[in-house]
């Protein structure tokens, strides 16, 4: 479904940049949140008053406020020991093998290659 931008204006009230658009379903011209992407008015000022909700409670300290590097931070720290971990299991499966053991996987976990 495609949709026409008909023209974008600044909206002083709300500090944001809008667009007029045109679906081709629907016969009245709509207002979309540029900066946001949301459908209409409505959807923006729900989506504000939930980061205000979220921003009062880190205040109160029921929630707890993490930025984009520390959560990168962790991934890359499990990353790092989903590898380790995988590297052991491929040593000992190359050991075994080596010994002639010909060992089959205990679990289907145990020799994952989904970390790369």
């Amino acid at each position: 479904m495609r949709t026409t931008i008909k023209g974008v204006y600044y909206d002083k009230s709300k500090k944001l940049w809008m667009a007029h658009y045109k679906d081709p379903l629907d016969p009245l011209p709509q207002k979309r949140d540029v900066k946001r992407g949301f459908a209409n008015r409505i959807d923006a000022e729900r989506w504000r008053s939930s980061e205000q909700t979220l921003l009062d409670a880190v205040k109160r300290g029921d929630a707890e406020w993490t930025s984009w590097q520390e959560r990168e931070a962790k991934k890359e720290a499990e990353l790092a020991r989903r590898n380790t971990q995988f590297e052991i299991y491929a040593y000992l499966f190359v050991e075994q093998f080596k010994q002639g053991k010909n060992p089959e996987p205990k679990t289907s976990t145990t020799l994952r290659c989904d970390t790369f």
